[in-house]
């Protein structure tokens, strides 16, 4: 199975489940999807589930253009949870979202999909 993404219409959000290795391709892919399949007006709340997923393969360049493609998908007030990532893939994604430079996004790293779900949802304290 690879990576996938699609809009969650029971709750509402869109999920991200990446496998094996994210590269640039990979990971470029992922959001040409998002954007062909999914308006904006849906992006607001999204799960990014990393469980799956080995490692981030991508050297400073390509983390850049990743970080441009992240802001160029981002909708103004969004959520993003983000489950069962490594400590590196950690960094590397706060990485990515301090590049952004999204005043008002917000991310969380979720131990389980109830807790990024409460969160997402409004229901966590």
């Amino acid at each position: 199975m690879k990576s996938e993404v699609w809009f969650d219409k029971e709750q509402e959000i869109v999920r991200m489940r990446f496998v094996g290795d994210i590269t640039s391709e990979e990971y470029s892919r992922i959001n040409r999807e998002l954007l062909a399949n999914i308006p904006s007006e849906k992006r607001k709340l999204q799960l990014v589930d990393l469980t799956a997923c080995s490692a981030m393969k991508v050297d400073r360049k390509t983390r850049k253009e990743i970080a441009a493609e992240i802001k160029a998908t981002e909708v103004a007030g969004t959520k993003a949870a983000i489950i069962g990532s490594s400590p590196v893939l950690r960094m590397l994604t706060k990485v990515f979202f301090a590049m952004r430079k999204e005043e008002d996004a917000k991310v969380r790293f979720c131990k389980t999909e109830e807790e990024a779900l409460a969160w997402l949802k409004g229901d966590a304290k």
